[in-house]
């Protein structure tokens, strides 16, 4: 089972925070992490965990490009309705893929 399919939507969201350095504004030190890849995880498991976790609160999102489920987080975001500018989103980037 993966942490999409395991989310408690009666379960608090952690308030608790790190400063980040450059940044003014504190980062929450628990997130909904969307890992797996596609074949792993159908998107639509990320999407509906993921908006749940907003909705209740949580304010950061972990993906990976090698999930390719980046247009699930995003999808997340706007069906939340909570503004942009108060989520965190971190992700990770294969670097064969940079260009040079």
């Amino acid at each position: 089972r993966t942490m999409a399919s395991q989310w408690d939507p009666a379960a608090k969201v952690c308030d608790d925070v790190v400063q980040v350095r450059g940044s003014t504004k504190p980062m929450p030190s628990v997130g909904y992490v969307a890992c797996c890849s596609e074949t792993d995880v159908k998107p639509s498991v990320v999407l509906e965990g993921a908006t749940r976790f907003l909705k209740r609160g949580g304010r950061l999102l972990d993906t990976a490009q090698y999930y390719k489920n980046e247009g699930a987080i995003g999808e997340a975001i706007q069906r939340s309705g909570v503004p942009r500018a108060e989520i965190f989103v971190s992700s990770k980037i294969d670097i064969s893929k940079v260009p040079s």
